[in-house]
């Protein structure tokens, strides 16, 4: 099974090729275990980085963001779902971040109506959950992560955090509520973020 989930995870990264938001592929490591290199994040992942470092400013993490949402739209583009969207699988390096672990994602034919995906199927719509928690955590500065496959359905309103007059809230909210059809609608909305629009 964990043959499988690497070789998965590979084909996924060759399909992806380079993008400035995805960690850098650096090939097969061992022919034998099937076992892939990707580029080091020196700075750790983002539920770490936030849990030690003090809040970024709101253009930073406005930038953030916007960044991380059009790398997951462009994953979607490109046929693949993650399914695995967690603050742990988001690194930092250089200031930006970086999707690392696709071993749980899934890859679609290139020719594949994505949008008739997932409207048949909820589960394709859970990076949309995922990134509606690392959005919030982004914006209010502070870890909230809720796990589709442990609970086995989306979140009820008593089990979130509230989101006052955060940066994002309403996108956060659209998230959390699964009200966006794909990860194209969530893009379009995140696309008209400006330092200072919420």
């Amino acid at each position: 099974m964990f043959r499988d989930m690497i070789i998965n995870e590979r084909l996924i990264y060759e399909r992806l090729g380079y993008h400035k938001g995805i960690i850098p592929y650096l090939g097969v490591h061992d022919q034998s275990t099937g076992a892939i290199r990707l580029a080091d994040a020196k700075q750790g992942d983002l539920e770490r980085y936030i849990q030690s470092h003090d809040e970024t400013s709101e253009a930073i993490r406005v930038t953030w963001i916007q960044s991380l949402v059009e790398t997951f739209w462009y994953i979607y583009s490109r046929k693949n779902l993650h399914q695995d969207v967690k603050p742990i699988n988001i690194l930092v390096e250089n200031g930006g971040l970086k999707v690392v672990d696709f071993a749980n994602a899934a890859m679609h034919d290139l020719d594949a109506d994505m949008e008739e995906i997932c409207a048949k199927d909820p589960l394709s719509r859970v990076d949309i959950l995922g990134l509606g928690c690392i959005i919030y955590s982004i914006a209010a500065w502070r870890i909230f992560y809720y796990d589709f496959f442990e609970h086995d359905r989306w979140p009820e309103p008593g089990g979130l955090p509230a989101t006052g007059d955060l940066l994002c809230k309403d996108i956060i909210n659209k998230c959390w509520r699964d009200s966006y059809g794909t990860i194209k609608s969530l893009f379009e909305d995140v696309n008209v973020l400006s330092g200072t629009e919420r």
